[in-house]
């Protein structure tokens, strides 16, 4: 079997934030395969079973907040009997424009400490992740900045926003009007990453959906 774990925040709170990408694109599998009333629950997290493209797959929604995604994800895992090298975990990335989606196997959490937290409980680094793109409140800083001041667009790299950042009202926020749409076909294209790795392996699904920027 597999799983494909969804990292957010649970809550009405939070629905449609940026942090919640992971739970948008899980349910968008949902809604092809399974059925959005079909959840369980159990340990702390929403789950269902489906078959997509040939396999048995574990859908998982966590229900305690990011930080708390492996504590409450871990255990349902192992009662599954399901290994690290085949669990995927979808997350939002900020160092990723919006609509940009990367994949791979492995790696660090470069910070994001809900795949930490994950890496924590399955004592383990080498499960499949999708980053999807939602931005830094740093570059749009500095768009702004720069509009008033033309002169220093070209020096953007070394330049600091003028204003303080706040990452945390950022990624717990909903996405501008012009990020939603590039959003919404990240979490489409998401789910098709996720079909395509589980039919055709990791290679051909970076292949397809490996992008500098997003599609227009």
């Amino acid at each position: 079997m597999f799983a494909v774990v969804g990292l957010g925040n649970p809550g009405s709170r939070y629905e449609g934030t940026r942090h919640n990408i992971g739970f948008d694109v899980v349910e968008e599998l949902a809604r092809r395969w399974g059925s959005l009333s079909s959840w369980q629950t159990k340990n702390n997290c929403q789950f269902q079973k489906v078959g997509i493209r040939g396999q048995n797959v574990l859908l998982i929604m966590p229900q305690e907040f990011m930080n708390l995604s492996g504590e409450a994800s871990g255990p349902l895992l192992r009662f599954f009997k399901i290994e690290t090298e085949n669990t995927l975990v979808v997350y939002d990335e900020l160092d990723l424009d919006p609509g940009v989606i990367r994949i791979r196997q492995g790696g660090s959490a470069a910070g994001h400490k809900g795949v930490s937290d994950m890496a924590t409980h399955l004592s383990d680094t080498n499960f499949y992740r999708i980053r999807v793109g939602i931005g830094h409140p740093r570059k749009l800083l500095l768009n702004d900045d720069l509009s008033e001041n033309t002169e220093e667009s070209s020096k953007n790299q070394r330049l600091k926003p003028k204003r303080p950042i706040d990452v945390s009202a950022w990624v717990l926020g909903r996405p501008r009007p012009e990020d939603k749409e590039l959003l919404g076909h990240a979490v489409c294209d998401s789910a098709d990453a996720v079909e395509v790795l589980l039919e055709s392996g990791l290679e051909e699904a970076q292949g397809k959906f490996h992008r500098k920027s997003p599609p227009v």
